[in-house]
């Protein structure tokens, strides 16, 4: 039996996709869906791809060739994922520090104690920009 796999073929990813899926996913899987700190990573994001050579600068819009999604969120994991804003998006505002939290149809825990998982946010950052390009 052959066993089916995803042929994945280089992409041209640029800034503006990898900005726009930044600020979208953030929105989406904050549990305020207002939040702070965007400006500060998209700003590194910017920086590193300035600085980094295989990024081509054409017309002041930045872009680069990935051969496949996990070397982009490779890239997307070194460049922002230490980023200082992100631990705070990763830890719930509550401070309540439990590993779990139930929650049932009868129970909702309160926004307060979500936090956004910083791993879910590359992955999803990573596929929208590979999808838009």
């Amino acid at each position: 039996m052959e066993i089916l796999s995803e042929v994945e073929t280089a992409t041209l990813i640029d800034i503006n996709s990898l900005h726009g899926a930044l600020a979208m996913w953030v929105a989406r899987q904050h549990p305020y869906h207002k939040v702070d700190g965007v400006n500060e990573v998209a700003e590194c994001l910017r920086a590193a791809v300035e600085k980094d050579s295989g990024w081509e600068n054409v017309g002041g819009l930045y872009m680069r060739c990935f051969e496949t999604r996990r070397d982009l969120n490779v890239w997307l994991t070194e460049v922002i994922g230490e980023h200082p804003q992100m631990a705070v998006w990763n830890t719930p505002a509550s401070g309540h520090g439990a590993q779990f939290i139930a929650s049932s149809r009868y129970f909702t825990p309160k926004p307060e104690h979500d936090f956004i998982d910083i791993w879910a946010l590359l992955n999803n950052i990573t596929r929208t920009a590979w999808a838009d390009d």
